[in-house]
């Protein structure tokens, strides 16, 4: 019995011993974290949205579709058939000019005054706009309409790359290249 109280005392003072021991946690001063002071976009619609997150919110460091497209290219065209051949190559200035958040016009592909529309995505896709229900965009030739697609990589401020289809009253052509802003 005196064996059997013994071992309750030890234990009675062990935990008497660790909870008097233990004191209550005092916060120091809070680490500063560089993160918190750097600025990131909060806009969703912004290609760059929550990019440096955690930080505080300045939509002025937003980058939106249009903006990743904007400025003067030299597209270097390439021109296949419909069978795949090559028919043509050629420089082409293309300037492109933001219309909203998410489209732009590029002026010069078909003549120095026509403008095409391109809606764009968060991603750096763009597609020719269709217009009056029209399986692409109406160039100046009532005959002629033009759709495709046009790829800028969201970190590479240089080339856009084009894959459009020409419809003309001769026949179908694939404008195929790379743009280089200049």
């Amino acid at each position: 019995m005196k064996l059997k109280s013994s071992g309750l005392f030890i234990v009675v003072m062990l935990c008497l011993s660790s909870f008097l021991a233990c004191t209550k946690w005092a916060d120091t001063q809070n680490p500063s974290d560089p993160r918190l002071i750097q600025k990131y976009c909060n806009d969703p619609f912004a290609v760059n949205y929550n990019w440096g997150f955690p930080g505080v919110p300045d939509n002025q460091s937003c980058i939106y579709p249009a903006d990743l497209y904007v400025g003067t290219y030299l597209f270097h065209d390439s021109v296949y058939s419909i069978a795949n051949i090559l028919v043509d190559t050629n420089q082409v200035l293309l300037r492109i000019y933001k219309k909203k958040l998410d489209k732009v016009a590029i002026l010069g592909f078909y003549n120095a005054s026509d403008s095409l529309f391109v809606s764009i995505l968060k991603n750096g896709n763009g597609s020719i706009d269709s217009l009056q229900n029209m399986p692409g965009q109406m160039l100046p030739s009532a005959l002629d309409t033009l759709n495709g697609s046009c790829y800028k990589y969201v970190l590479d401020t240089l080339r856009l790359k084009i894959n459009w289809k020409l419809n003309t009253d001769t026949g179908i052509y694939f404008h195929k290249g790379t743009a280089i802003k200049q």
